[in-house]
């Protein structure tokens, strides 16, 4: 079964031309307006051979019964028999710098002020690591905490400026075609390597503002 499974994602030319796999989960339920869902089950990184490639996508899938988004679901009071796994399998980046951003200000829900944590490397979640955290505006960005020992930040300030720019346009995107006039904050995932900006996931939030 493992070998038939390997042969169908090694069909899809994308994933047959990557050295660096990740296998990911989207289950419904993971994320609504309502809940932002990140980090509630397991990603798998850098996976470079078809034993760890199959193994990340039964990881995924096992991550189902964890405590954690069991209990999260329950008190959700989300039906368990209608959460189902999906896999998204996607090339791995290795990138310089990652993160997660909120189109708004997570403190007053300020349009256009753009909520930010960056961390070094691949960051599969930035929760409880070493970060630099930050409000972006149209006429700089303001840093709470700065990684130990930059003193400039983790990336330039016109760097800064374009992730800004990045995610106003992707919240627009959302609000003209995937949720027309929901007026939803975006909540990202991006990472940065070789000075450009890549977009990783989005996903709508709704901010107690």
């Amino acid at each position: 079964a493992g070998e038939k499974l390997y042969e169908e994602m090694i069909s899809n030319q994308a994933l047959a031309d990557s050295d660096n796999w990740i296998t990911r989960s989207s289950f419904t339920g993971e994320d609504r307006p309502g809940k932002s869902g990140a980090g509630q089950y397991e990603s798998f990184p850098h996976l470079k051979d078809p034993v760890s490639r199959v193994d990340g996508v039964i990881g995924v899938i096992e991550s189902t019964w964890m405590a954690e988004p069991i209990e999260n679901n329950v008190s959700d009071e989300i039906n368990l028999q209608h959460i189902m796994p999906s896999v998204v399998v996607q090339h791995c980046l290795n990138p310089q710098h990652s993160g997660v951003m909120i189109s708004r200000d997570i403190e007053h829900g300020t349009r256009g002020q753009v909520y930010y944590q960056l961390v070094k490397g691949f960051g599969g979640g930035v929760e409880g690591g070493k970060t630099e955290e930050g409000t972006i505006t149209a006429s700089g960005h303001r840093v709470k905490v700065n990684y130990p020992g930059e003193d400039n930040g983790l990336v330039p300030a016109e760097a800064l400026e374009e992730l800004r720019k990045i995610v106003l346009r992707v919240e627009t995107l959302f609000d003209d075609v995937i949720e027309e006039d929901a007026g939803h904050a975006v909540d990202m995932e991006v990472a940065r390597g070789d000075g450009a900006w890549k977009v990783v996931q989005a996903r709508v939030i709704q901010l107690d503002k």
